[in-house]
C-alpha cells in the first residue's frame, strides 16, 4: 500500500510540472517512477527455475534409483507408495513453507511423485508386488 501511494505521488509529481524551474524536479520523479515500477515488476515475477546437475548429481540420482529398484523387489507396491506418498507430501509442505529448494532437491522431489503414482498404479494392478506368486 506504502508502495503504491508513493508511485501515485510520483506520477501526479511528473504529471504536473509544468514550468522551466520544475524539469529537474520532473525527470528525478520519472527516473525514480521508473526505479519504482521496475522494483514492482521484478518482485511480481516468478522466481526462474533453473535445472543443471552435475555428473556427482547424476550418479547419485542412478545410485538412489538402483536402491529403489532393489527395495521394489523387498517389499509390496502399497508399501511402498505409502511410504512414497509421506515423502511427496514431506516436500510439499516444504514448499508450501516457502523453502527456497536447491534444484536437485526439486528434481527428486518431482521424481519421487512420480513413483508415488506409478507404484500406486502397479499397486492396484499386481497387489503382490513383482515378486509373483
Amino acid at each position: 500500500a506504502e508502495r503504491r501511494r508513493r508511485l501515485v505521488e510520483l506520477a501526479r509529481l511528473r504529471d504536473h510540472a509544468a514550468n522551466d524551474a520544475d524539469v529537474a524536479a520532473r525527470q528525478a520523479a520519472c527516473d525514480e517512477l521508473d526505479a519504482e515500477q521496475a522494483a514492482l515488476e521484478r518482485a511480481a515475477r516468478p522466481p526462474e527455475l533453473r535445472l543443471a546437475f552435475s555428473t556427482k548429481h547424476l550418479l547419485i540420482t542412478m545410485t538412489a534409483a538402483a536402491v529403489l529398484l532393489g527395495v521394489l523387489s523387498w517389499v509390496t507396491p502399497g508399501l511402498l507408495a505409502g511410504v512414497l506418498g509421506l515423502v511427496a507430501i514431506a516436500g510439499l509442505l516444504v514448499f508450501v513453507t516457502g523453502v527456497e529448494a536447491p534444484p536437485p532437491a526439486v528434481m527428486a522431489w518431482w521424481v519421487v511423485v512420480s513413483l508415488y503414482i506409478v507404484v500406486s498404479l502397479v499397486g492396484m494392478a499386481m497387489p503382490d508386488g513383482l515378486r509373483g506368486p
